[in-house]
């Protein structure tokens, strides 16, 4: 009677043996299939950050230059091209966007300057020419409470990241600018829709 249990169920329990090595045959070909695709997603994802970086450190670096060139009290520091110190005694006026638009004709984007403002204890955009959802320069704004550069900026920080402004997407950088007693005083702020970004990159070749 053991002889004939075992001829009926081995067959059977062969089959789930055979069904099981092909789930995980299939499984282990999906996992694999998953961490290919991941890791080249990761590598474009990286290589367009990196890009994109590299072209708004030369946003920065030109609204800093017509920054100081415009005021000369202003003292922009760099190393290998890259802005790491910005001060001035006390931030101007700044009654035009002469600065702001002279930077965005050289290499594109938008570009703003943030000043202080102590009564509302909120960074305010003095000069910009950062649209509004109107078409209006944003004259007048404040940096949203919520911006991921926020606290990295009042701590003296620089923040270059993705931000939304206004309901576009952009990649941005904010400097900080020092004052005489090393309170931050402004902003330089540059961005950069990153939907252009993305035009501007190389699709991959087909065969």
């Amino acid at each position: 009677m053991s002889n004939t249990l075992t001829g009926k169920f081995l067959p059977q329990f062969k089959l789930k043996l055979g069904t099981k090595a092909m789930l995980c045959a299939v499984l282990l070909i999906a996992v694999n299939t998953a961490l290919v695709v991941g890791a080249g997603y990761w590598s474009l994802t990286s290589a367009f950050n990196d890009r994109a970086l590299r072209i708004i450190e030369v946003n920065l670096r030109t609204l800093a230059l017509a920054f100081a060139e415009t005021f000369p009290d202003a003292r922009i520091t760099m190393k290998d091209g890259v802005v790491v110190r910005a001060e001035i005694p006390k931030m101007p006026e700044l009654r035009d966007h002469g600065i702001v638009d002279r930077a965005v004709s050289y290499v594109g984007g938008n570009a703003t300057l943030f000043v202080y403002d102590d009564l509302s204890g909120q960074f305010v955009r003095r000069s910009t020419n950062v649209k509004k959802e109107n078409g209006d320069r944003a004259v007048g704004t404040q940096l949203a409470a919520d911006h991921p550069g926020q606290a990295l900026l009042r701590r003296g920080e620089a923040y270059k990241g993705p931000a939304v402004l206004f309901g576009n997407s952009f990649m941005t950088a904010y400097f900080p600018v020092s004052g005489a007693g090393g309170k931050v005083i402004g902003i330089l702020y540059v961005g950069i829709p990153r939907p252009s970004l993305k035009a501007c990159w190389p699709m991959p070749s087909r065969a």
